[in-house]
Protein backbone atom coordinates (compact mmCIF):
# COMPACT_ATOMS: atom_id res chain seq x y z
CA UNK A 1 0.00 0.00 0.00
CA UNK A 2 1.36 3.52 -1.09
CA UNK A 3 1.73 6.27 1.81
CA UNK A 4 -0.13 8.73 2.10
CA UNK A 5 1.35 11.99 0.69
CA UNK A 6 2.69 14.37 3.65
CA UNK A 7 2.84 17.84 3.81
CA UNK A 8 6.59 19.76 2.83
CA UNK A 9 7.92 21.36 5.62
CA UNK A 10 9.21 24.90 5.38
CA UNK A 11 12.02 26.34 7.49
CA UNK A 12 12.59 30.39 7.79
CA UNK A 13 15.88 30.84 7.04
CA UNK A 14 15.88 34.11 8.16
CA UNK A 15 15.85 33.03 11.63
CA UNK A 16 19.01 31.34 11.71
CA UNK A 17 22.49 31.60 12.26
CA UNK A 18 24.73 32.10 9.16
CA UNK A 19 26.86 29.65 9.87
CA UNK A 20 24.03 26.89 10.19
CA UNK A 21 22.04 28.49 6.95
CA UNK A 22 25.09 28.28 5.11
CA UNK A 23 26.11 24.45 6.39
CA UNK A 24 22.35 23.78 5.02
CA UNK A 25 22.61 25.04 2.42
CA UNK A 26 25.81 22.80 1.38
CA UNK A 27 23.84 19.93 2.12
CA UNK A 28 20.74 20.84 0.03
CA UNK A 29 23.20 21.59 -2.79
CA UNK A 30 24.77 18.39 -2.78
CA UNK A 31 21.43 16.43 -2.14
CA UNK A 32 21.99 15.73 1.10
CA UNK A 33 19.79 17.41 3.29
CA UNK A 34 16.65 15.05 3.56
CA UNK A 35 19.17 12.05 5.02
CA UNK A 36 21.18 14.90 7.05
CA UNK A 37 17.79 16.06 8.67
CA UNK A 38 16.74 12.14 9.15
CA UNK A 39 19.73 11.69 10.85
CA UNK A 40 19.64 13.87 13.00
CA UNK A 41 15.87 13.55 14.06
CA UNK A 42 17.15 9.91 14.52
CA UNK A 43 20.32 10.46 17.09
CA UNK A 44 17.60 12.95 18.77
CA UNK A 45 14.98 10.60 19.47
CA UNK A 46 17.91 7.98 20.13
CA UNK A 47 19.08 10.28 22.75
CA UNK A 48 15.50 11.19 24.41
CA UNK A 49 15.26 7.17 24.36
CA UNK A 50 18.60 6.86 26.02
CA UNK A 51 17.76 9.71 28.57
CA UNK A 52 14.55 7.69 29.34
CA UNK A 53 16.37 4.10 29.79
CA UNK A 54 18.86 5.58 31.82
CA UNK A 55 16.42 7.43 34.21
CA UNK A 56 14.63 4.06 34.40
CA UNK A 57 18.07 2.58 35.13
CA UNK A 58 18.27 4.65 38.02
CA UNK A 59 15.14 4.75 39.33
CA UNK A 60 15.57 0.48 39.69
CA UNK A 61 18.94 0.70 41.12
CA UNK A 62 17.63 3.20 43.59
CA UNK A 63 14.79 0.37 44.65
CA UNK A 64 17.42 -2.60 44.82
CA UNK A 65 20.07 -0.10 46.73
CA UNK A 66 16.79 0.40 49.40
CA UNK A 67 16.17 -3.32 48.77
CA UNK A 68 19.64 -4.22 50.07
CA UNK A 69 19.58 -1.60 52.49
CA UNK A 70 16.18 -3.57 54.34
CA UNK A 71 18.22 -6.98 53.89
CA UNK A 72 21.39 -5.98 55.80
CA UNK A 73 19.06 -4.65 58.40
CA UNK A 74 17.30 -7.37 59.19
CA UNK A 75 20.16 -9.71 58.59
CA UNK A 76 21.94 -7.80 61.22
CA UNK A 77 18.81 -7.73 63.76
CA UNK A 78 18.84 -11.65 62.93
CA UNK A 79 22.42 -11.99 64.09
CA UNK A 80 21.87 -9.70 67.25
CA UNK A 81 18.51 -11.96 68.09
CA UNK A 82 20.82 -15.27 67.15
CA UNK A 83 23.44 -14.58 69.24
CA UNK A 84 21.00 -13.63 72.20
CA UNK A 85 19.50 -16.88 71.76
CA UNK A 86 22.36 -18.84 72.07
CA UNK A 87 23.84 -16.51 75.06
CA UNK A 88 20.87 -17.41 76.54
CA UNK A 89 21.38 -20.96 76.32
CA UNK A 90 24.97 -21.54 76.30
CA UNK A 91 26.31 -21.02 79.80
CA UNK A 92 30.21 -20.91 79.99
CA UNK A 93 31.81 -22.22 83.66
CA UNK A 94 34.84 -20.60 84.13
CA UNK A 95 37.52 -23.00 86.01
CA UNK A 96 41.33 -22.85 86.56
CA UNK A 97 41.65 -25.79 84.90
CA UNK A 98 43.13 -26.14 81.44
CA UNK A 99 40.99 -26.54 78.73
CA UNK A 100 40.73 -30.91 77.84
CA UNK A 101 41.84 -31.00 81.63
CA UNK A 102 38.85 -33.63 83.36
CA UNK A 103 38.11 -34.37 86.85
CA UNK A 104 37.47 -37.38 88.48
CA UNK A 105 34.04 -36.71 88.82
CA UNK A 106 33.62 -36.02 85.21
CA UNK A 107 35.12 -39.70 84.81
CA UNK A 108 32.90 -41.33 86.60
CA UNK A 109 30.34 -42.57 84.08
CA UNK A 110 26.90 -44.05 85.45
CA UNK A 111 24.64 -46.01 83.33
Amino acid sequence: MAKAKRPKFSVVTNLMPDDVYEHLDHKAKNGELASYIIRLVQMDLAAEYNRLNFEQINETLRELSEQIKKIERIEVREDKQEKQELESVVHFNATDKPIGEIDEDEMNFNF
